[in-house]
């Protein structure tokens, strides 16, 4: 029988932002069971904090040989206040070296929130600023995910600019074999 390896290293703030992003991968073809997770610990400090500091620990041992096993290292933490922009410069601060062209280190970054892409993917209208409803289970974003998916591919136009971001990032990945 084959081990089974990990292929992706998701850093997340928290588990809304993991089942969606597990979704997403789902979507494009990769198994669930191929992520591993790590996410912020609730209810100690900023969880933003704590994903800039999960990814830098990550990102040094994706970029090692022990960790050869892996395809691409995904962040996805909320840009809250700030912009896109601002969010992934500070995350790419924890690089050294920086990011590679080609490198599949991908930067998952919602503007305001996960909640905000939940919202407009149920075709609502939204924007970057509001707040929108947590869901109340988590895990019930899979028809979201999938249309995030089908909308990258497509170039949907009622993308919000963050989820154009996310799509652009995503085209790091590598192929799914």
């Amino acid at each position: 029988m084959a081990t089974h390896r990990v292929q992706i290293m998701l850093v997340a703030e928290d588990r809304q932002h993991e089942c969606f992003t597990r979704r997403l991968l789902a979507a494009r073809g990769y198994a669930m069971r191929a992520v591993r997770v790590r996410l912020a610990p609730r209810g100690r400090g900023s969880a933003e904090q704590h994903v800039r500091e999960l990814f830098a620990r990550e990102a040094a041992a994706f970029r090692s040989k022990s960790y050869q096993h892996y395809k691409a290292l995904i962040t996805i933490t909320d840009a809250d206040n700030l912009t896109v922009e601002e969010r992934r410069r500070t995350l790419e601060e924890q690089l050294n070296p920086g990011r590679g062209t080609d490198e599949p280190v991908i930067f998952v970054i919602p503007k305001r929130n996960i909640e905000t892409w939940i919202h407009a993917l149920r075709g609502h209208d939204a924007n970057e600023t509001d707040k929108y409803p947590r869901l109340i289970f988590p895990s019930a974003c899979t028809q979201e995910a999938r249309r995030m998916d089908q909308w990258c591919r497509a170039g949907h136009h009622a993308m919000l600019p963050s989820m154009r971001m996310a799509c652009e990032e995503l085209k790091r990945m590598p192929r799914n074999k």
